[in-house]
C-alpha cells in the first residue's frame, strides 16, 4: 500500500509539476507576442513618420529672403509676400499677371522613381485680371524634364474666380527613372488685362503611406512544448 502511495504522489508531483511549467511557458509565449506587436506598431508608425515628411522646402511660404523671394524657392516671378489672404501660418505668396507667363518654381530633387507621392497646394484665384495652373514636370536630373502625368501636371485649364482657397491634390507614382521633380505654377492675364493677382499657400510631396497593418492575425494562438498542447 505504502508504494502504490508514493506511487501515486510522485505522479501527482509530477502532474504539478508541468502544470506549473506549461503556465508559465504559456505567459512566457503570450508576453513575447504582446511585446512583437507593440513593436510592430511602433515600426509602421516610425514608417509613417518619415513617408510623411514634407519635401518640398519652405512649403509653407513662412520664410523669406526678401518681400519678393520666398526661401528656397528657385524662380520667383512677380511674386510678392502677403498677409491676406493665407490659407495657413502668417504668410502667402501673391503672384501677379504681366502680359506673358510669370512663375513660381522649386526643383525637389529628392524623389525616388517607382514610389508613389502626394502632391498638393492651395490657391486663391478671385480676381477677373488673373488666372493660375499648375505646370510641373518630374525631372530626369535637375535640368531634364520627363514627359509623364502630363495631364495632371500641365492641365488644359485654369482656374475660375472663387472667394474660397481651392486645393490642387494627386497621388502620382513617379517615373522609374526620376530623381526630382519640378513644382511649378503659373499666373496669366485675363481677357487681355494684366495686373491681377492669385495667391499660393501650403505647398507639398509627401512619400507614399506604410500598407495598412494586416487584420488577418489569428486570435486562437497553439504551442507545443514537448510533445503538450496548450
Amino acid at each position: 500500500k505504502n508504494r502504490i502511495c508514493k506511487f501515486i504522489l510522485l505522479k501527482i508531483n509530477i502532474l504539478k509539476f508541468y502544470k506549473t511549467h506549461i503556465i508559465h511557458l504559456k505567459n512566457f509565449i503570450m508576453k513575447k507576442i504582446f511585446l512583437l506587436s507593440v513593436l510592430s506598431i511602433f515600426l509602421m508608425s516610425g514608417a509613417f513618420i518619415v513617408n510623411a515628411q514634407n519635401l518640398v522646402l519652405n512649403g509653407d511660404l513662412e520664410l523669406w529672403d526678401d518681400p519678393n523671394t520666398p526661401t528656397s524657392w528657385t524662380k520667383a516671378e512677380n511674386i510678392t509676400q502677403a498677409t491676406t489672404p493665407v490659407h495657413g501660418g502668417t504668410y502667402s505668396a501673391m503672384h501677379t499677371s504681366a502680359s506673358s507667363t510669370k512663375d513660381l518654381q522649386q526643383n525637389v530633387m529628392s524623389i525616388t522613381g517607382g514610389e508613389t507621392y502626394a502632391i498638393s497646394y492651395w490657391y486663391y484665384d478671385n480676381d477677373p485680371e488673373a488666372k493660375t495652373r499648375i505646370w510641373a514636370y518630374w525631372l530626369l536630373d535637375e535640368s531634364t524634364t520627363l514627359p509623364d502625368n502630363a495631364d495632371v501636371l500641365r492641365p488644359s485649364v485654369y482656374s475660375e474666380d472663387n472667394p474660397e482657397w481651392i486645393n490642387f491634390s494627386a497621388n502620382l507614382t513617379a517615373p522609374p527613372t526620376a530623381t526630382g521633380f519640378r513644382f511649378e505654377v503659373r499666373v496669366y492675364h485675363q481677357d487681355g488685362i494684366n495686373g491681377g493677382s492669385v495667391y499660393y499657400d501650403d505647398f507639398s510631396i509627401t512619400g507614399s503611406a506604410p500598407s495598412p497593418e494586416p487584420t488577418n492575425y489569428p486570435t486562437n494562438f497553439e504551442a507545443v512544448a514537448d510533445g503538450i498542447a496548450i
